[in-house]
């Protein structure tokens, strides 16, 4: 499975899990979902996850008032379109809430990060 095809299956697990109630979900471990797992989290969309197995990641969702902090992701770039941003692009970027998480030179990091570092990179997802 590429890099792509697990990305777009753990936001599908987690659009099905947040449809259904539940709290917990089980996605392939790969080091690009860690380091967009470590930014969710930091930026509280979820409460944390943890290595289950070798190859699986459980992730425990934030809900608030029985809703899920998470309204929707949306995969920016695809494998047959893939979206780049560059610094002036981002600098134009007012999203009042929500993330979009870029894949920069320097990592994985959010649109305010990428333009407090000035640099420029693919766009993965939109997180509102």
């Amino acid at each position: 499975m590429n890099i792509q095809c697990t990305l777009s299956d753990m936001f599908i697990r987690i659009k099905n899990t947040k449809f259904n109630k539940k709290k917990n979900i089980y996605c392939f471990n790969s080091k690009i979902n860690k380091n967009i797992l470590n930014i969710l989290c930091k930026e509280g969309y979820i409460n944390k996850f943890n290595i289950f197995k070798k190859y699986i990641i459980e992730i425990n969702l934030k809900y608030y008032k029985n809703n899920s902090v998470i309204d929707d992701i949306i995969l920016i770039s695809k494998p047959s379109l893939r979206v780049y941003y560059n610094i002036n692009k981002i600098k134009k970027i007012s999203i009042k809430n929500g993330i979009i998480i870029i894949s920069t030179s320097k990592g994985i990091m959010t649109h305010k990060d990428a333009r407090f570092f000035n640099i420029g990179g693919e766009a993965i997802c939109y997180v509102y």
